[in-house]
């Protein structure tokens, strides 16, 4: 007779990491995200999406530390990202959460791992000098390059934000590069809410000790983190607006009506107070 058997262990949940990864020259936080994303990965094919919030709360790090701990472990190329975009019905483009897929097998030539040295052929040291400069920007999500007019539609739109003279504002190569790789990142509606989204926090619109309105464009797409913050702030005020103010309701007086409300007299005398049809 076959008896059920129930195997428990107390170790809990954990992640297997194989020794090829554990001799990468990469940096602690990279291999500490390597683990988290091994802890949430399907076995069969290694994809996860958690979000990046989430994976900044476990590692406890800013979103942008977790960008660039993931750009570490692409250049080690023991991690690939998928950037995923949804349309909606209206046609606005959104992020969603990233696609990972951690990589368990060694590539050619990485399969005796051994030093360091052997073993992180692209390494911090001989990889864009790591990765980590590379990671300061976060990864480009895969849209088609910018167009000149997506460009110029952007550098108006933050014009028109500002309220500067359009004849005496101009678009020089640095702006330019800033536009443009905001632009690889996110869709060009975003990137306007984005130019637009500043007026939306009081500390850059002048409300701080110096009165100073902090506005610039370089400083708006700077990072990733500023860009996220004015087009939510944007989007959040666009949502305010949208809010349809109730229209002051108007008794229709008519039969009696009294402020919405109709007055009989019953059979004995006494007044009574029924609600009109149009009341709301």
């Amino acid at each position: 007779m076959n008896a059920e058997i129930t195997v428990t262990s107390d170790i809990g949940p954990f992640a297997l990491i194989p020794e090829w990864v554990i001799d990468l020259d990469v940096s602690t936080g990279a291999f500490r995200l390597y683990a988290v994303l091994s802890r949430y990965a399907d076995w069969n094919d290694g994809t996860a999406f958690p979000s990046r919030q989430t994976l900044a709360n476990r590692l406890r790090c800013s979103t942008d530390t977790v960008d660039r701990w993931a750009a570490e472990l692409v250049a080690a190329k023991c991690l690939l990202i998928e950037r995923r975009i949804r349309t909606g019905q209206t046609g606005n483009v959104r992020n969603i959460t990233n696609l990972y897929r951690v990589i368990r097998t060694a590539p050619v030539g990485r399969q005796d791992a051994g030093s360091r040295k052997d073993a992180a052929t692209p390494s911090r040291n001989g990889t864009a000098k790591g990765s980590r400069k590379d990671a300061a920007q976060t990864i480009p999500i895969d849209l088609d390059p910018p167009t000149k007019s997506e460009v110029v539609k952007v550098f108006e739109a933050w014009v028109a934000a500002t309220g500067k003279d359009p004849g005496r504002t101009r678009l020089d190569d640095k702006r330019r590069r800033k536009i443009v790789d905001a632009l690889k990142t996110y869709p060009v509606n975003e990137v306007i809410e984005a130019v637009e989204g500043w007026k939306h926090s009081p500390f850059h619109a002048g409300e701080n000790e110096r009165g100073t309105v902090y506005n610039d464009l370089t400083l708006i797409l700077r990072d990733s983190a500023n860009i996220e913050r004015f087009r939510d702030l944007r989007a959040q005020h666009r949502a305010k607006e949208a809010v349809q103010v109730r229209p002051k309701w108007e008794p229709c007086r008519k039969g009696g009506c009294r402020d919405g409300w109709i007055i009989k007299v019953d059979q004995d005398g006494f007044e009574r107070a029924y609600a009109c049809p149009c009341r709301p």
